[in-house]
């Protein structure tokens, strides 16, 4: 279980950082004996097997240099120091339990660590990258609503957005279309960009960015009227 857990520095640093996060996951639970004692065995299985890793200071300047402010990297480094006061010795006998115990997430563990596991975890890495960007998108989309009418995008390039009359639409109809547009983005890509979901899936992320791109090549087929101006009782005609 686990070889490549146990191979050159990088490959261990990776794999405990791993483990770490498997804490975290679990601690976000419901606690229950079975948990507790996943958590305990995970402990254990980290003082036994990582003890030098944490140890060394270079684990974590060299790691967590460039984002050392982030709260999800102190509270790894919190939880591996907690392990190794713990459990400051643990038995062979106790980490061969631990290992028995976390089979399965060993396993998985093992498998993230394979060349195909790194390329996935690069991929979702840089899919909640582009979820992020998205957000701030969404943001500054909604800010351009109000500021502008229809949103800058519209305003540049000569766009105006009108009511079923031929009217300019309303301010509480713009921001109405507005959030149609941007708040289906910042509903789809939160949960996916938020460090706080790691449990979701790739799919996830697939699925959330295809809705966008059928929606924008829905507009781009029906510039005059999209799926938003639809349900807004819009229009988009030239100023």
């Amino acid at each position: 279980v686990c070889t490549k857990l146990l191979g050159k520095v990088s490959s261990r640093r990776g794999a405990l950082k791993l483990l770490l996060q498997q804490i975290i996951i679990v601690e976000r639970q419901i606690p229950d004996e079975t948990k507790r004692e996943e958590l305990r065995a995970l402990e254990i299985y980290i003082a036994g097997q990582f003890r030098h890793v944490i140890e060394d200071e270079a684990s974590w300047t060299a790691r967590y240099r460039v984002d050392e402010l982030s709260e999800t990297n102190r509270r790894r480094i919190d939880i591996a120091r907690r392990a190794l006061e713990n459990h400051p010795a643990p038995s062979v006998e106790e980490v061969a339990a631990a290992t028995t115990t976390l089979e399965v997430r060993l396993d998985e563990v093992d498998r993230r660590m394979s060349p195909s596991g790194i390329v996935l975890t690069l991929l979702t890495a840089t899919l909640r990258l582009l979820a992020v960007a998205m957000l701030v998108l969404a943001v500054l989309g909604m800010v351009s609503t109000v500021a502008f009418k229809g949103g800058l995008m519209a305003r540049v390039l000569g766009i105006e957005v009108v009511g079923v009359k031929g009217n300019p639409a309303i301010l509480v109809r713009r921001l109405f279309r507005g959030s149609l547009v941007w708040g289906t983005v910042f509903v789809l890509f939160y949960p996916f960009a938020s460090p706080l979901r790691t449990w979701l899936p790739l799919e996830y992320g697939y699925i959330s960015f295809a809705i966008i791109l059928g929606l924008a090549a829905w507009s781009v087929w029906h510039p005059a009227r999209g799926v938003q101006d639809r349900i807004a009782g819009t229009y988009l005609v030239p100023r």
